[in-house]
């Protein structure tokens, strides 16, 4: 059964309550506002998908533009989005829904950082997905930056929101973490794309 993970907008007090150490440690900081356009992109910005060091001991792959329509569309960012997405449809928990999705959530995106109506309806997939645990304010199938870093956010119109990204890293940690420990190790798979290789050297370069 699929655990309701901490919702980033809610109290934080709320947010704790009853969860391990470790998903304390994963709850984000307060939500700030930004404006319905505040995602707007213009594509052929020279951005890339980058790391953050979201706990002691865990680190989040993020998008630096967004993903989907209306969005940057930047390789790395894709290619990123691309790799989470498979890394959720293809993990045995989701073997009930991947059935109900019927054929099209069987085959793996392929993750060559390029936007198209499959990557899509695979993120529209992730969103009815979360959807049934918890109702998305704005299901405008995007994978969107974290503004200045932080998950949650609050529209002008005082409606709440959670960046798509940040529940896709907190189901592969979920799903992955007891296997792999620190999502770095995502590299040993034979599966994680080249293109992404050059971003771990830079932050391993980093913080040697």
């Amino acid at each position: 059964m699929r655990r309701l993970l901490p919702n980033p907008c809610a109290n934080a007090g709320d947010a704790q309550t009853g969860l391990s150490r470790r998903e304390q440690r994963l709850s984000p900081p307060p939500p700030i506002v930004i404006r319905p356009s505040g995602f707007r992109e213009r594509a052929g910005t020279k951005t890339m998908a980058k790391i953050l060091d979201f706990t002691d001991d865990q680190i989040f792959f993020t998008v630096t533009m967004g993903v989907g329509p209306g969005r940057a569309n930047n390789r790395d960012d894709v290619t990123l989005v691309q790799y989470y997405l498979n890394l959720w449809i293809s993990h045995e928990s989701v073997a009930a829904e991947r059935r109900q999705f019927g054929e099209g959530a069987r085959q793996l995106l392929a993750t060559d950082g390029i936007i198209g109506p499959k990557t899509k309806a695979r993120i529209k997939m992730f969103e009815t997905w979360m959807n049934d645990m918890q109702p998305l304010p704005r299901g405008d199938g995007c994978i969107d930056r974290m503004p200045n870093d932080r998950p949650g956010y609050q529209y002008a119109d005082g409606s709440f929101g959670v960046c798509m990204i940040f529940y896709l890293n907190q189901y592969v940690v979920e799903f992955y973490a007891p296997v792999y420990g620190n999502l770095l190790n995502l590299t040993r798979r034979p599966d994680f794309p080249p293109r992404l290789r050059s971003l771990v050297n830079r932050y391993s370069a980093r913080v040697a």
